[in-house]
């Protein structure tokens, strides 16, 4: 018995001095609102019509000469390290003039990955607000291979539907 019983304490010891001074990588951050990796829009502009016919008098597009525009955008910088950026702007276009449009709710959101695994996500929203900027950094050492980012914007106007859009940007550095 005591046999059996020293054994299995030299059993685990060798196990512990085997694995117990090697660090194991640690596990990415898993983002808690994944995007599919086969989401593939593009950045871009967009015009909505109007379509709540209700509210039409509080809005400057009842005069026939100014309507809404919306861009967004998700890209991926290197400045000593690699980032994803995703912006939303509104816009509102009087006369062949665009000026900026402070509209009831606008949103990003930005996700970074790196060969096809998570590194990080943020987001900006704001009510009464022409633009929505966010950065989403990749807090490790510069590390070669395939950068991904993924982007979400919402756009809600007075008058107008909600419109949401994603975004989808990849940069490959060896």
């Amino acid at each position: 018995m005591k046999f059996k019983k020293l054994r299995t304490f030299v059993a685990s010891m060798l196990l512990t001095l085997t694995f117990g001074g090697v660090v194991l990588a640690e596990e990415p951050p898993v983002d808690p609102d994944p995007l599919p990796p086969t989401t593939t829009s593009e950045n871009g502009v967009f015009t909505p019509g109007i379509q709540d016919v209700s509210a039409i008098d509080d809005i400057e597009v009842a005069s026939g000469s100014c309507y809404p525009m919306y861009k967004y955008k998700t890209a991926i910088y290197e400045d000593g390290n690699f980032y994803s950026k995703s912006t939303s702007d509104a816009y509102k276009v009087c006369s062949g003039s665009t000026t900026r449009d402070y509209i009831k709710y606008i949103y990003a959101k930005t996700r970074l990955y790196r060969n096809g695994a998570f590194v990080k996500s943020a987001t900006d929203g704001s009510y009464g607000a022409t633009s929505a900027l966010i950065t989403a950094y990749n807090n490790s050492l510069w590390k070669p291979g395939t950068y991904e980012g993924y982007g979400n914007h919402t756009f809600k106007k007075a008058g107008y539907a909600d419109h949401y859009f994603q975004t989808y940007t990849k940069y490959k550095h060896w």
